[in-house]
C-alpha cells in the first residue's frame, strides 16, 4: 500500500492569524477523526512565526478526495480564499516510499 502525503505550505498576514488558526484547528481535529487519515501535523516555522507546514497523511488518493469533501475542509478553504492576499498557500503531494514495494 502506498499512503498519500500531502504537504501545504502557508504564509499568512499577523492581523488574520487569531482568526485563520481557529478555523485550521477545527479542521485538524475533525480531519484526524477521518478512518483514512493517518497522520495529520501542523509545525510552526522558528524564523516566521506567521509560516506553517502542515503534513497530512492519507491512505490513498481516495481518502484526501473524501477529506476534501468534507463540510469543515470547506469551511477551512472558503475562509483561505476569502482572505486572497493575506495568506499564501501551496501544496504537494508526495507518495511514501517504502523498501518492500
Amino acid at each position: 500500500m502506498q499512503n498519500l502525503v500531502n504537504l501545504v505550505s502557508l504564509k499568512i498576514n499577523s492581523d488574520i492569524k487569531e482568526e485563520l488558526l481557529q478555523k485550521l484547528w477545527n479542521n485538524v481535529h475533525a480531519t484526524r477523526k477521518e478512518t483514512d487519515c493517518f497522520q495529520f501535523e501542523v509545525s510552526i516555522s522558528n524564523e516566521n512565526p506567521n509560516e506553517y507546514i502542515l503534513y497530512e497523511v492519507y491512505k490513498n488518493k481516495e481518502a484526501l478526495e473524501f477529506h476534501r469533501t468534507q463540510s469543515y475542509f470547506i469551511e477551512y478553504l472558503n475562509f483561505i480564499e476569502k482572505l486572497n492576499a493575506k495568506v499564501t498557500r501551496t501544496f504537494k503531494q508526495y507518495t511514501i516510499l517504502d523498501q518492500t514495494d
